[in-house]
Order: C-alpha cells, then structure tokens, then sequence
C-alpha cells in the first residue's frame, strides 16, 4: 500500500490512515502509475513473503510491523521495498521522513552497507540466480540483500522483524554494522553453507556469480547458449499440443523461456508453451531464453484440417 507522509508521521498513524493506492509487487520493487502523488511516501507490504537468494518464504507481514521503504515518489518511478529498506524505516522509529534526504536513515543505511552513490529505494537489484553479478549498482544491491538474508539464515529466524530489530542494533552502535558478522554470511552465501542446515546453493548454483563481484575468483554464472524445441510438425482446428522447449547448457543459469508465435488468428501460445489452434495456416512459435544475453530457438508447424471419418 501507499501512503502519503503528509497523513501520517510514524508507524502508529497507519492503524487510522488510508492508502493513497495499492498494487502487487512480483520481484521486490513496485510503480504506482496511476497515481499523481509526488513527494514523501510510505510503502506498505501487506501481503505475500520476501525471497531471495539466500532466505525463502521470510513472512513480509511479520508483526508489528510488515516490510516498508520510505521514498520520494515520484512521476513514472519504479520503487523497492527490501531489509535494506525496511532497516532505514525502522532507524527513522517517530518520524518516518527523516528516512529521506542526504542525511535520512535510506543514506545512512546504504553507507553503512558500503552501497555508495546507490539510492536503496529505487536502485532495483539484480535477481542473482539468473543475472550475473557486475560492478554496477543493482548487482552489489543484490549482494548486501543476499548477504543479509544469509546472516538470517545463519541465525535460523524466520521472522523478519526480529532479524531487523538485531540489525538495526548493530547499526546504530559506535561500531555501526558488524563486518566479521557480514562477511562471514557472505561467505556462506557464496559457498552454499548455512549453520540452519545448508540453503540449496552448491557449488555450481548461479548465485556463485558473486564471486566475480567479490574478486575472489570466476564467476559460475553459466550462459545460455542455445534452445532446443520439441513438438509437434502440425495441429488440427480447434485442437491443441504441448511444445518443449530446453535451454543449453543443462546447467544454464536461467532454464526458463519466454513463448512468442507469428500469427495470433492461426495459433496462440500459453506461458507454459501450450498450442491452441484456430484455423488453418502455418505458425513460427518462438522460445527465448530469460536472463542475460537471452538466446532464442524457432519451430514452424501447421494448422491442418481434421480428417474426416467414415
């Protein structure tokens, strides 16, 4: 949810207050197109987990107070909403705008994450199971989070503010944010190790492209290089058949594919790869690899007329 910093001053004013406008966040960022507000602003979460490469399923609505980021909205902007974020707003405490501006808790929170020059609120981090870790912005964004959440995991909490409530301990003593803390979950994040039983990242898994951010070796990031599409030659009116598509190498960091066809009146495609056939006519389908340096793989096939029977 979205609200105006104009209607409410800190965390307790959200019980009485109403929001500006709603909408559904998929990957940790989210616009407000709609919506002529500029200026202060809270975002809410109300709803749904918080995933990432490191920790999944952390419950975004954790009480007492769910995940948010304090931004300066403006016209057309896309919006994060992460622990980063959500630390700065906690640090704010009485007075949520004193997040925003060079000397707000969102700067304070990115300097002490070594994030300089980066705006946490609208610098979108990378997903780093498909998109390999570079010295830009949006990559380091995404390392900080990863390492946060392996700090969580390592501690074996589930709730996130609990694990925001440590955090902001440690970043607002004389020392600021514990290194050897950090570091030692950045090296779990990489190696794959977690002290609550491992977190699904071995030694091949995309998320060691953050070795190459980390300059401590090659990135396993694996590209995509071809796509392969099996299915079938032609399909009658009115029915439908199920098409394949693999992305090469096996161990490709991003197996997923996008579907695309030519003529939308002959054949439609499902997300799923799914054919529906409407009327006669040859259709290209087009499968195209998600992530970096997409790659992409044809296959034409026919709409053909039933065969009638005796």
């Amino acid at each position: 949810h979205l609200y105006d910093l104009a209607d409410i001053t800190n965390a307790s004013d959200l019980a009485g207050a109403t929001p500006v406008a709603s909408a559904v966040s998929l990957a940790g960022s989210v616009s407000f197109p709609s919506v002529s507000l500029s200026g202060p602003a809270l975002i809410q979460c109300s709803g749904g987990t918080y995933d990432d490469e490191a920790t999944p399923g952390i419950d975004a609505t954790s009480a007492p107070i769910g995940l948010r980021s304090v931004v300066e909205l403006q016209a057309n902007g896309q919006y994060v909403v992460s622990l980063a974020t959500h630390l700065a707003a906690h640090m704010a405490k009485d007075n949520l705008s004193a997040a925003l501006g060079e000397s707000g808790t969102n700067r304070t929170m990115a300097d002490l994450l070594g994030l300089d020059g980066i705006d946490i609120t609208t610098e979108v981090p990378i997903n780093l199971n498909t998109t390999e870790a570079t010295a830009n912005g949006a990559s380091k964004y995404a390392l900080v989070l990863g390492a946060f959440s392996q700090w969580d995991r390592d501690d074996d909490t589930s709730d996130a503010d609990a694990f925001v409530q440590r955090l902001e301990a440690d970043a607002t003593d004389a020392d600021g944010l514990s290194t050897a803390t950090l570091t030692q979950a950045m090296r779990n994040l990489v190696a794959g190790d977690s002290a609550a039983g491992g977190n699904a990242r071995g030694a091949n898994s995309p998320v060691q492209s953050v070795n190459m951010a980390l300059g401590t070796g090659a990135s396993n990031f694996v590209a995509a290089t071809g796509v392969e599409i099996t299915g079938a030659a032609s399909i009658t009116v009115g029915g439908s058949a199920s098409f394949k598509a693999s992305v090469l190498p096996a161990n490709a960091s991003s197996p997923l594919v996008t579907w695309t066809r030519s003529d939308a009146a002959i054949a439609t495609v499902s997300e799923q790869g799914m054919i529906s056939a409407h009327q006669l006519g040859q259709v290209v389908l087009t499968a195209v690899s998600r992530g970096t340096d997409p790659v992409s793989q044809t296959h034409l096939f026919t709409v053909v007329s039933a065969v009638a029977s005796d």
